[in-house]
């Protein structure tokens, strides 16, 4: 009688282990995918839209409703509001610190300054950056791919950054790129082998062609197999809902920390069935208390640096006349020496030295926004 007792149990314990198998098997998760790209040194709303603080206020109610999250940035931190310039970008990289980002990849503005300076900001940096076609000296720049387990789930990702950054960007020439499809088809076979559930790319090449023949995030949709998202940036496109090329779903957050791209990941058996994904405007949240104090005193610097008068304008500093870009009798422009005009004149090819010159002033004269041309939608790649 005892050993029946004894064989009941047991078999009560199978039958409850076995069930939590299969209904564990048949569940289907949800990982809640967070994304933004060129931020560009974006540490203040602008307009009332955007802020450091303000989107981790975001991230947080997020994080509070959802156990499983992912946040990501498909690069470009750097390059934009004076109190990030003057400071190397260390505040944004706390901020980022301070989020939790899971990992970033870069952007063709994290090479405006000499190598070390990206570097530095790595060290700062707990989160990992990802650059699988970068290299230095034989080996990756950060880390070539990395595998994040979420809810069960094995995650793949990797990171790309378009190689035509070897052409506009200064100090592009201290490192090597690797042709974006055939590093993005090498790191995926890698993946595959290391039995990921998902594959997910941090990739700053754009939606459209920064010049002709470079790859944008949908050539290398089309091309590589493998890959079931992309989290985009480079273009500050704007989106209302994802791009679907072959099984390859694409993302991407305009710029300047004005969106958060916010997805729902859905998992069945290990296996990626199905995306919902959205832009939110981050409008109206509260800026984050703990963070606007870590970032106060770079604020208070750059506006320090900012309030110091170094010369007094004879003329008028407009760089529009009639409707038109007034770069030709413009007295700022007069600021500038040959060779930067030059060296403008060269980086953005076709599009005409006038609108290279309104642009890079724009990241010269406002601490506040990219250019006059990105406000909306940018093809700009100074």
């Amino acid at each position: 009688m005892r050993a029946l007792k004894i064989w009941g149990m047991t078999m009560v314990v199978v039958i409850a282990v076995l069930g939590l198998y299969i209904y564990q098997n048949n569940r289907e998760y949800q990982i809640i995918l967070l994304n933004t790209n060129d931020s560009h040194g974006s540490i203040l709303p602008v307009d009332s839209v955007g802020g450091m603080a303000e989107r981790a206020t975001f991230i947080r109610m997020v994080r509070e409703k959802n156990p499983y999250v992912l946040l990501v940035d498909a690069g470009d931190i750097n390059t934009g509001q004076a109190i990030s310039n003057r400071a190397d970008a260390k505040p944004d990289i706390l901020a980022y610190n301070y989020m939790g980002y899971d990992a970033v990849t870069v952007g063709n503005h994290e090479f405006d300054k000499p190598l070390n300076v990206l570097l530095k900001q790595m060290q700062w940096a707990e989160f990992p950056f990802v650059t699988s076609n970068i290299q230095r000296n034989g080996t990756p720049l950060g880390v070539e791919y990395l595998i994040k387990e979420i809810g069960g789930v094995k995650i793949g990702i990797f990171g790309l950054t378009t190689k035509n950054t070897e052409n506009v960007s200064i100090h592009a020439g201290e490192v090597t790129f690797e042709n974006e499809v055939m590093a993005a088809r090498k790191v995926v076979k890698l993946l595959k082998k290391q039995q990921v559930n998902l594959i997910i790319g941090l990739v700053h090449l754009g939606f459209t062609e920064s010049a002709p023949g470079f790859i944008t995030s949908y050539r290398l949709a089309q091309e590589v197999d493998g890959i079931d998202i992309l989290v985009d940036g480079h273009s500050h496109s704007f989106i209302e809902r994802p791009e679907h090329i072959h099984k390859t779903t694409i993302v991407t957050a305009n710029q300047s920390g004005r969106y958060v791209g916010e997805g729902i990941i859905r998992m069945k058996k290990g296996r990626f069935v199905g995306f919902y994904w959205k832009p939110v405007l981050i409008k109206g949240f509260q800026p984050d208390s703990v963070l606007s104090l870590q970032l106060r005193p770079y604020v208070e610097a750059a506006e320090k640096d900012l309030a110091t008068v170094v010369g007094e304008a004879t003329e008028e500093f407009s760089l529009f006349q009639d409707g038109e870009h007034n770069v030709g009798t413009n007295a700022l422009v007069s600021l500038l020496n040959p060779e930067l005009l030059r060296r403008i004149h060269v980086g953005i090819g076709d599009q005409g030295a006038g609108k290279g010159i309104v642009r890079f002033f724009s990241h010269l004269i406002s601490p506040l926004s990219l250019c006059f041309s990105c406000r909306q939608h940018c093809a700009c790649r100074l």
